[in-house]
């Protein structure tokens, strides 16, 4: 009887748990089963973040062409500090692969110098310091500067030859720096009066009357006045040419219709 009543009781348990929606506590072990297992698989899974990052992380580095070096003496500083960054300083390249990728850049006889070391570990060192005293000679290189200097042609009245010849000095200037000798903090006299001899007058003047207004103007303020005054001047060509043309056009179709 008792037993009869326990199973009756366990029964109506069940039914009751049915309708509120509850499952057995024997179902409820049996369905985490597959959740378990189905969760360990997503653990396993990569998600798309992972597989993002592995993509990334295969795409291989870009490659870097290393600027090339023609024998100019001028022109080393710039050459070197771009080869001791990328080449020279790398930990990741080994002496002889440095080796070969500094002999690939010289061009135009400037590896005449290193002919005839043998590429070996031990011989880089030396390779390095040929090179340097054949063309890092500081004194020699400011002489050309200065020489290139006073070869420069003055532009003429158009605005276009005027830019190149500031690029150009703007180049020098550039130069005589890594040659070790900064003259664009200074106000020396010889140099502004050389600088100034390369530009039109119709560019010179203007830049003259701001010069009065700042006595202790330095090479790099006149740098950036006459900047200023080219810029516009090109401004203004770039403004009254259409101008000219219509006019110009206006002229031929009335000269056409007489």
């Amino acid at each position: 009887m008792l037993r009869t009543r326990l199973t009756e009781a366990s029964s109506n348990e069940s039914r009751l748990a049915r309708k509120l929606g509850k499952c057995p506590r024997t179902q409820s072990v049996h369905n985490d089963l597959p959740r378990t297992h189905a969760s360990a698989e997503q653990e396993n899974t990569p998600n798309d973040c992972t597989r993002g990052m592995e993509q990334i992380s295969s795409i291989p580095p870009p490659k870097i062409d290393l600027p090339k070096f023609y024998g100019k003496d001028e022109e080393f500083p710039e050459f070197w500090a771009a080869y001791e960054t990328l080449v020279h300083n790398n930990p990741s390249l080994s002496v002889i692969a440095k080796m070969l990728l500094l002999k690939d850049s010289l061009r135009g006889g400037s590896d005449e110098a290193i002919k005839g070391i043998q590429l070996l570990p031990q011989n880089y060192d030396w390779m390095i310091q040929t090179l340097k005293k054949k063309y890092s000679n500081k004194p020699a290189n400011r002489a050309r500067i200065v020489q290139q200097f006073r070869a420069l042609r003055q532009a003429d009245p158009k605005v276009e030859n005027n830019e190149f010849v500031y690029d150009r000095i703007c180049m020098l200037l550039n130069q005589m720096v890594s040659a070790g000798e900064d003259i664009r903090s200074t106000t020396d006299a010889m140099w502004t009066e050389l600088i100034l001899s390369k530009f039109h007058r119709n560019i010179v003047e203007p830049v003259l009357v701001k010069m009065r207004e700042k006595e202790d103007a330095t090479i790099e303020n006149i740098m950036e006045m006459i900047e200023a005054e080219i810029g516009a001047r090109s401004y203004i060509q770039s403004r009254l040419q259409p101008i000219a043309l219509k006019r110009w056009e206006q002229e031929n179709t009335n000269d056409e219709d007489e």
